[in-house]
């Protein structure tokens, strides 16, 4: 059990210490299905509040808050609290469930990273998710709302000795979904897809302990929700997602699927700062690569060039530093981002299968 547990979770993360390619080359999730799960379709698309909760029929799901954060002297971090939910089987008993849940958590300062891993079975009582009010929890990592809405809500979770962070998170703004109404098509033939939503338009403020310090902390959050079963095949190869909060209000979703003899595929959301979400196709956006660097051992694609001219966009998109790499059992890059171009902001950048 303990040899699979680790070989479906791997697959999760695409590891592979081995891989030096600047495009993904590993299949993330094939190998994880354990037989008939639920299928993603048009006709079924998230309702909310109700869709929050876990969806246990799907091979793969995940809760993703990203934070975009400054002290009161300017001081630039990020953070980020991410609950993955698998359907690994066996089947439930008086033990656990058929779910398996792994938990990641990190703070970025200029210099340093933390980054902590963890793992539990469902049904056990220490990883999942409460719908009424709702949580999203591993152990004391917890994200805790007051009702079965996600906000107003706390974060709190440590990823290292001597790093804390608490905050509070309030909404200000709706909920974008992607694609068709939350249905979302990964791949040209429509074979990879997900029901996805986020809540683009989160604030947060709190306290960061560090080491060195206690610092005020405040900004923008990210929150995504996606689940699938569609993912769990070999010629799924990874992905680069960018969750962008420009400095006019205005929110960019932009996602890159790799799959296998296929070129990338390129979809995304804009989300004016009323709120209005217009879905972007192939046509719509062009995201491409500018700049490979090393990190970890590994080339990775971490400056880009992303265009948008609907909406009169033409921006850089660069790390706010280069090392911003989960080192884990199952590593990937992760890490926020500078906008500069025809609009400034920041964000955050997702690579996998690297």
């Amino acid at each position: 059990m303990i040899k699979r547990l680790l070989l479906v979770l791997c697959i999760l993360t695409g590891c592979s210490p081995d891989n030096q390619a600047v495009a993904p080359g590993n299949s993330l999730f094939a190998g994880a299905s354990t037989g008939k799960t639920a299928n993603v379709t048009p006709a079924a698309t998230p309702v909310l509040p109700g869709d929050h909760r876990s969806h246990d029929a799907y091979q793969l799901e995940w809760w993703y808050l990203t934070l975009v954060l400054n002290d009161d002297q300017g001081e630039p971090f990020a953070a980020q609290f991410t609950l993955f939910r698998l359907l690994t089987g066996p089947d439930n008993s008086d033990w656990s469930t058929a779910q398996t849940y792994m938990a990641h958590v990190s703070v970025h300062s200029q210099r340093h990273h933390w980054f902590g891993e963890r793992f539990a079975r469902g049904g056990v009582g220490n990883a999942g998710i409460e719908e009424k009010p709702f949580a999203a929890f591993m152990d004391d990592w917890r994200w805790q709302a007051t009702s079965h809405e996600l906000f107003p809500s706390t974060l709190s979770f440590s990823p290292a000795a001597g790093v804390q962070l608490t905050l509070d998170l309030t909404q200000h703004g709706p909920y974008a979904m992607h694609g068709d109404n939350g249905y979302s098509e990964k791949s040209a033939d429509g074979r990879f897809r997900s029901y996805y939503y986020s809540q683009p338009f989160i604030q947060a403020s709190g306290t960061l302990t560090l080491p060195s310090g206690q610092h005020s902390v405040s900004g923008n959050g990210w929150f995504d929700h996606e689940w699938t079963s569609a993912l769990a095949d070999q010629d799924a190869l990874g992905w680069d997602w960018f969750s962008l909060h420009l400095d006019n209000g205005d929110k960019i979703m932009a996602f890159r699927m790799h799959v296998n003899d296929a070129t990338p595929y390129v979809t995304g959301t804009y989300v004016t700062r009323e709120g209005q979400s217009h879905h972007l196709d192939s046509n719509d956006i062009d995201l491409q690569p500018t700049a490979t660097l090393s990190v970890a051992g590994r080339t990775m694609p971490l400056n880009w060039h992303m265009v948008i001219p609907s909406e009169q966009v033409d921006i850089q998109l660069i790390p706010f530093k280069t090392d911003q790499y989960n080192r884990a059992q199952f590593p990937y890059y992760e890490g926020r981002m500078q906008v500069s171009g025809t609009h400034a902001g920041s964000g955050f950048m997702e690579l996998t299968g690297y």
